[in-house]
């Protein structure tokens, strides 16, 4: 029974690693598509070469700002949705019935 709970333990949180980047992921791709529509000239080329110190000789000044902005805000709800699971997972660890006294 011990290796039985050992492996299903493995597995749930292999699977919740996967589930929550899986949805961070695509709240950051969700901001990425939501600036590249508003401004046509950010491209995702150019919002991956933004990180990159070679490239970013290569972008033009003016595009540099809305990059930036756009890549912290992107950050930016990546840091709420993490804290608000936090949040969450501290709040049902509280609520456990079955914690040792």
């Amino acid at each position: 029974m011990i290796g039985a709970a050992t492996a299903v333990n493995a597995l749930l949180r292999t699977m919740g690693i996967t589930l929550v980047l899986s949805g961070l992921s695509i709240a950051l791709n969700r901001t990425f598509t939501e600036a590249t529509a508003h401004n046509p000239k950010l491209t995702t080329t150019l919002l991956n070469q933004i990180s990159d110190a070679k490239a970013l000789k290569n972008i033009p000044v003016n595009l540099i700002a809305p990059l930036r902005h756009t890549l912290f805000n992107g950050m930016h709800l990546l840091a709420l949705i993490s804290g608000l699971l936090l949040f969450i997972a501290l709040f049902v660890n509280w609520l456990d019935p079955w914690k040792k006294a």
